[in-house]
């Protein structure tokens, strides 16, 4: 059995994982919008308490051969991708507009 290594990572950390992989036995994506929508609630709620940093809750990745496999969290990952990108799209066509 190999070393358990838990560390705290940043979200950006694990959306810039250039090996992260979804494993073929992971379900497919199901969130709709209900989950997104209390995933960003609860992210700005606590944002507005004041609080520095957010816990997302557990990621749990393997590693196998030279990729990180995502064994839990895939569901909050891919959202947070999605996300990401939108809104990182939606700037750069505006910064392209102004």
């Amino acid at each position: 059995m190999g070393n358990i290594v838990a560390e705290i990572k940043s979200v950006n950390e694990i959306l810039n994982i250039e090996n992260l992989k979804i494993p073929e036995y992971q379900r497919p994506y199901r969130w709709n919008g209900k989950n997104v929508r209390l995933l960003l609630e609860d992210i700005f709620t606590n944002k507005n308490t004041g609080k520095q940093k957010y816990r997302i809750g557990s990621i749990i990745l393997h590693k196998d051969n030279e990729n990180l496999m995502i064994v839990d969290g895939q569901q909050r990952i891919t959202t947070l991708l999605i996300l990401d990108l939108v809104c990182n799209r939606e700037s750069k066509l505006n910064n392209k507009l102004t």
